[in-house]
Parts: C-alpha cells; sequence; structure tokens
C-alpha cells in the first residue's frame, strides 16, 4: 500500500513529460504536401468509383491487377484513365485531380458524424 504513493507519482510525471515533448512537436506543411503528391495511388479509390458509376465490373480487381508491384505516378495514373472504357467527359475530369485536390468525402463524414453524435 505503502508504494501506491510512488507509482502515481511516477505516472503523473510521465503524463507530464510527455504533454511537454508533444508540445514540442511540429507539422512541416511542405513536407506533407510533398508526400501528398507523389501518392498518387490515394487517387484510386476515386477512379474505382467513376468506374463503378459507369458499371465497370470489379473496379477494385481492375485496380489491383494494374498498380500491383508497380509504382503509380502521374504518367502510370494517366496511362490507367486513357485505357479504361470510360466517357471522355470522366476522363478529363479525372486526369484533372492531383492527390493534393482530392479529399474524398473524408471531411464532410467526419463532419456528419461529429454532429450526428450530439
Amino acid at each position: 500500500m505503502r508504494n501506491v504513493g510512488s507509482a502515481l507519482g511516477y505516472s503523473c510525471l510521465a503524463l507530464d513529460s510527455l504533454a511537454r515533448g508533444l508540445g514540442r512537436l511540429r507539422v512541416a506543411d511542405d513536407r506533407l504536401a510533398a508526400e501528398l503528391n507523389d501518392a498518387w495511388e490515394v487517387l484510386g479509390e476515386g477512379l474505382q468509383t467513376v468506374m463503378r458509376k459507369a458499371g465497370a465490373d470489379s473496379p477494385y480487381e481492375q485496380m489491383k491487377a494494374l498498380t500491383r508491384g508497380e509504382p503509380v505516378g502521374p504518367e502510370t495514373f494517366g496511362q490507367i484513365i486513357a485505357d479504361l472504357d470510360l466517357p471522355q467527359n470522366e476522363k478529363a475530369r479525372l486526369l484533372a485531380v492531383t492527390p493534393r485536390d482530392y479529399v474524398g468525402h473524408a471531411s464532410a463524414l467526419v463532419d456528419y458524424l461529429t454532429h450526428k453524435g450530439r
């Protein structure tokens, strides 16, 4: 029973050190933007959605087959879009999107779920 105070004291010290350490962290916005701009695979979700809308069979499996083991960059993504059986207006819209522009519906879903819980 007499060791409870020591354990509690060390726990408080650890939490204080953790809070001070987390307070020193800074987000490198330019580095995050550069990493996102190099992550063209994030556009795969939107492409699959457009493919489903156009009635394509197994869009997920098609994307997996086209990108497995291959680095996905702007050229690869453009070639994938060019080879798909999609209307020209959809292809043009997809080719205009970059990873930095694309956020999907994540922010709307977060807002919806946050307000629904209240």
